[in-house]
């Protein structure tokens, strides 16, 4: 220990009695606060954990580690990136090694959370001023001026903007997930994305851990007291629940369960010790509950109004999910009734738009579709011949060939079927009208109504267009026997590039299978 290091740690021990020590407010945890101490020097090592061994701030106390070189010291930040402060000597294996890992901690490690205390006993190397320009640093000391005192209160300030930064990191998390979820905000996924996102604000709003869930319970007939609930959101270690929404008590142990059914009977808040479940009720039959763990104690950082407001946001957007769900649901049972009341127009009983919606789906899947393209496409494919509402039923219910002039007649529920749900493009109507007005088009352009050939015909329609023939010749007609699957598979093969897209009758028939487990699966009535 050189004489310059000797007195960094002078005798201020009358310093250091528990009494003394700040009790301050912030993220609670009962886990210490880690500290790198990187030094060549391996006296100074063992003399600030002597000087800091008693040390806490918000009730938690320190975990030292120790490195003797840059290349060490980023090693051990590497393996405990939670690192809250690090003693930084400025001289050790070259003269600069010390900034040379400050460089590496912000630019290549990419932390800017851990605060950084640079120490010197060479202040003519590395000049204050410089280095606080230059460096992101968050102190700078010479080593002959760090007496016990001055340790201590270096060390309180870079833990009290940690911690401050700690809650400001989570608030930005927190708007980054709600901003997120705000491009979709009527999808559940979404939802419980707001939820999380809101859950963080709300945390580190009132300056506590990170754990927490956004619950509710359903009433039952009788009581509350029998009332089940489901996870809506949850963070921390709480995260992993949001996969499993539906399930009671997921991730939760016994003594949380406890408290939460307490909660739902009493209909009240409660708030023991470490854990608070506040209980807000939503219209109708619905309690909202947000289950909060508070290390440290609760009284002091629960703010009731605040999580009210909370949980009255989110219960409202969730409603307003199920809500949009029931209408959603609603239209496309209207569609799909549509749908097979077409088909009893042409005589059939069959379940005709429901196989060739699965299997437009899985076309579009294998195509390399997202899962939102693929319920449009799936959606939309059962008004794909809505435009026959406008043939005469001797045309369509007519036992043999059509002449030339039904024919035509015949042909004209694409155009009719399109101008029926002529609509917004980015819309279930839009989609539907794409595939009504084009899906008797041919690859080679020797299809109607425009005589669209390759990639000018919509690839909703293209994939209907296979579909729709492979299911119809398979099936009963009044005007034809149904064909065998050989038979079936043969048609579209020898018109591959013709009538059907190539890509798409390759698809086809290396996933046969799957496509006659469709069939298998909707059979005729």
């Amino acid at each position: 220990m050189t004489a310059s290091d000797d007195l960094l740690f002078r005798d201020d021990e009358e310093l250091f009695g528990d009494d003394e020590w700040p009790a301050e407010s912030g993220v609670p945890s009962t886990e210490p606060w880690k500290v790198l101490v990187v030094d060549d020097e391996e006296e100074v090592h063992r003399a600030t954990r002597l000087v800091l061994e008693d040390f806490t701030f918000d009730g938690r106390g320190l975990e030292f580690y120790y490195a003797e070189s840059a290349a060490e010291g980023l090693s051990k930040l590497r393996q405990h990136p939670d690192t809250a402060v690090i003693l930084l000597d400025v001289v050790m294996e070259t003269t600069e090694a010390g900034l040379e890992m400050v460089r590496n901690i912000r630019h290549e490690l990419n932390n800017r959370l851990v605060r950084i205390i640079l120490r010197t006993g060479q202040p003519g190397q590395a000049p204050e001023q410089s280095v606080i320009v230059e460096y992101d640093i968050n102190d700078y000391k010479e080593k002959s001026e760090l007496t016990a005192q001055r340790l201590f209160t270096s060390m309180t300030v870079a833990l009290r903007t940690h911690r401050d930064m700690l809650i400001l990191d989570r608030n930005r998390l927190g708007l980054q997930q709600i901003i997120e979820a705000s491009y979709d905000l009527f999808g559940m996924r979404s939802i419980r994305q707001l939820a999380m996102g809101v859950l963080n604000q709300l945390t580190g709003t009132l300056g506590m851990g990170g754990d927490a869930l956004f619950l509710q319970a359903r009433q039952p007939a009788e009581s509350y007291a029998d009332a089940e609930y489901s996870i809506v959101a949850g963070t921390g270690k709480f995260a992993h629940c949001t996969e499993h929404v539906e399930e009671r008590y997921i991730c939760l142990e016994h003594g949380i369960s406890d408290i939460v059914n307490e909660a739902i009977e009493r209909r009240k808040s409660i708030m023991r010790g470490d854990l608070y479940v506040g209980v807000f009720p939503s219209s109708g039959d619905v309690l909202n509950m947000v289950y909060l763990e508070c290390k440290g104690g609760c009284a002091s950082s629960v703010d009731d109004r605040l999580i009210g407001l909370f949980s009255r946001n989110v219960s409202v957007a969730v409603n307003n999910v199920r809500l949009n769900d029931e209408l959603v649901q609603t239209k496309q049972d209207v569609v799909q009734r549509l749908g097979e009341a077409l088909e009893r127009r042409e005589h059939r009983a069959g379940r005709h738009v429901r196989r060739v919606s699965e299997m437009a789906a899985l076309l579009g899947r294998l195509v390399g579709m997202g899962e939102g393209e693929v319920e449009r496409l799936r959606l939309a494919t059962p008004m794909h011949d809505v435009g026959k509402v406008g043939i005469p039923d001797a045309i369509l219910g007519k036992p043999g060939p059509l002449s030339e002039q039904e024919r035509a007649v015949a042909q004209k529920h694409s155009v009719i079927g399109y101008n029926l749900l002529g609509g917004a493009a980015e819309s279930l109507q839009g989609d539907a009208a794409i595939i009504a007005g084009q899906h008797h088009e041919n690859w080679d352009g020797s299809g109607y109504p425009e005589g669209l050939s390759g990639e000018q015909i919509h690839m909703f329609a293209r994939i209907v267009a296979l579909c729709d023939v492979f299911d119809t010749v398979l099936h009963d007609r009044v005007y034809a026997e149904p064909w065998s699957v050989e038979d079936a598979v043969a048609y579209i093969l020898k018109n591959r590039g013709v009538s059907f897209d190539p890509s798409l009758v390759d698809l086809f028939r290396d996933n046969l299978q799957d496509f006659q487990e469709i069939q298998r699966l909707y059979p005729d009535s």
